[in-house]
């Protein structure tokens, strides 16, 4: 007998026990070294760190790794002068609203760009998703512009159906770069089966399990709707492993015909060597052609190879890829500071640091 096509009534009250979904929580983030804390992931990493800073004889020295980036893009970088970095055919349409804008007058400007709903609006400062959200009314919009309390970008938002972290790099004075890691982006999301609600169908996810505290808010009762056999419920339009995003290994679809496409994206930078395009594109043939590409921003130094973020991997693996990639950004910093990009100094870095992590609490990191 096939399983219901209509939705049951709406449960009376969560199912999920608060106390028995904290632990289960602990344990999932226990068991699973994605989620472990960045500090405890990195302690290899930062004692590699200190051993090219030595060899350096600085300890910022990857504040040279791309110059046109403040801190190398380490943290606290502005992601407005990245976007005017990127060609116009792979940048979606983006608008950079004054501060203390009004709705208005931001209409104004996405008349005058051809930008209409749905829209991303996210923070010109911020990393981890940090306050990015999917816009969908002029309702939506004068709310976000109310709880946000920096200054923020608007971007159409593309309907790609693919969405990858391509991970580039390129050495001062070679026309050629290299990818090294490409994930490929799971949105969070359920498929129905005419039975269970999505809040049900979310704790046979550990994904879910993990996204439940934010979705209990986001949701509210439709958490507890039935989705009908086969309807895909897609529950965080935003790419992030923080929000849920599964990272998938797409390594093997590294290519030298793809290569060449990064090439010319990177090409028009005046000073990004190294780092991670958030992109989406409309299929592989396209992605491999150079067509129907739009980069989402380009992190910097900070990027990581996502691909280590795959459930597959191991952290031994994950250490020594990040090794590697910090062995490569040793060598391009190196190069550029013999090519004259200055290297930061650690007090003026420190202060710098102290005033991100000020921001970041402020506007809700």
């Amino acid at each position: 007998m096939p399983a219901p096509q209509t939705n049951f009534a709406v449960p009376a009250k969560p199912i999920a026990n608060h106390t028995d979904l904290k632990w289960r929580s602990k344990l999932i983030k226990l068991t699973h070294w994605e989620f472990w804390p960045t500090q405890v992931v990195y302690f290899p990493v930062l004692v590699y760190y200190l051993y090219c800073a030595i060899k350096a004889r600085a300890l910022v020295f990857v504040s040279a790794v791309n110059p046109s980036m403040d801190t190398g893009g380490m943290f606290g970088e502005t992601k407005t002068p990245m976007l005017k970095e990127i060609p116009d055919t792979y940048k979606p349409k983006t608008v950079y609203p004054a501060p203390n804008c009004l709705l208005d007058e931001l209409k104004q400007l996405l008349a005058d760009a051809g930008m209409q709903y749905p829209l991303v609006a996210k923070p010109d400062v911020g990393e981890r998703g940090l306050l990015v959200e999917k816009i969908s009314d002029d309702k939506e919009m004068q709310a976000y512009m109310h709880t946000v309390k920096a200054r923020f970008i608007v971007q159409e938002f593309i309907q790609y159906p693919l969405e990858l972290g391509v991970f580039y790099y390129r050495f001062p004075g070679e026309v050629q770069g290299h990818i090294t890691s490409i994930i490929i982006k799971e949105f969070l999301s359920v498929v129905g089966d005419g039975l269970h609600t999505i809040e049900q169908l979310l704790l046979q996810n550990d994904r879910g399990v993990l996204q439940l505290p934010k979705l209990y808010k986001r949701l509210a009762d439709d958490i507890y709707r039935v989705p009908t056999l086969g309807e895909y419920v897609l529950l965080e339009p935003i790419g992030n492993h923080s929000r849920g995003t599964k990272f998938v290994n797409g390594n093997h679809l590294i290519n030298e015909p793809l290569m060449r496409v990064f090439d010319r994206i990177n090409a028009h930078s005046t000073g990004i060597y190294y780092g991670r395009y958030d992109i989406k594109c409309s299929s592989l043939e396209a992605l491999y052609r150079g067509e129907d590409i739009k980069v989402m921003e380009i992190n910097g130094a900070a990027a990581e190879p996502g691909h280590i973020y795959d459930p597959t991997c191991s952290i031994f693996t994950a250490w020594w890829v990040l090794i590697h990639h910090w062995g490569i950004a040793y060598q391009i910093a190196r190069t550029n500071h013999r090519n004259g990009t200055p290297y930061d100094g650690a007090l003026d870095t420190y202060r710098k640091y102290r005033r991100y992590l000020k921001y970041y609490a402020e506007v809700g990191g």
